[in-house]
């Protein structure tokens, strides 16, 4: 296996080092962290922001805080507070292909980006086809609650409610 690193990813936002108030929405294929963050330019305060994963595989948010980080896995593998990160190769995508291949032994199911974000109190990890982090203006709340209000059969009669085109990060 190869050594595994943990890449800090500049997408525009950290985490903020104060309380900031995560909600993890994830449905079948998308999960949105909504939090506090900083601009990483000068002169800019905190605002609310949703890190958005497309293709999502799973997600989970809670321990370790921020406290508590040294305990994590990856952590000697440069995992750091209050920063979003991507781990490459990804142990928990080495462990969820072998979890497949017990029923679907001749699949070889493609890597997912393992996207980690540091929070105070919290700490939020996904694997996902597709990563970006926008400004809530730019990705707003009512039309995610719009959606998860919707009957399937209403479902399928709307377009995607996705924001218009950003640039995401690298792989």
């Amino acid at each position: 296996m190869c050594k595994v690193t943990v890449i800090p990813i500049n997408c525009g936002f950290v985490p903020t080092v104060n309380y900031p108030r995560p909600v993890l929405v994830h449905d079948a294929g998308t999960a949105l962290l909504y939090f506090t963050a900083a601009a990483r330019s000068p002169d800019t305060g905190e605002q609310r922001v949703v890190a958005v994963c497309e293709l999502c595989l799973c997600s989970k948010l809670g321990h370790p805080n921020d406290e508590a980080l040294a305990g994590h896995a990856l952590y000697p593998y440069g995992l750091e507070t209050y920063g979003i990160f991507e781990v490459r190769p990804s142990p928990w995508m080495d462990e969820v292909k072998a979890c497949n291949r017990v029923a679907f032994p001749a699949y070889d199911m493609p890597d997912s980006r393992h996207i980690i974000i540091t929070l105070h109190d919290h700490t939020f990890e996904c694997l996902t086809d597709k990563f970006t982090v926008y400004p809530v203006s730019e990705y707003p709340a009512e039309k995610i609650l719009a959606r998860l209000l919707m009957t399937t059969k209403e479902a399928n009669q709307v377009s995607d409610s996705t924001p218009p085109e950003r640039q995401s990060s690298a792989p």
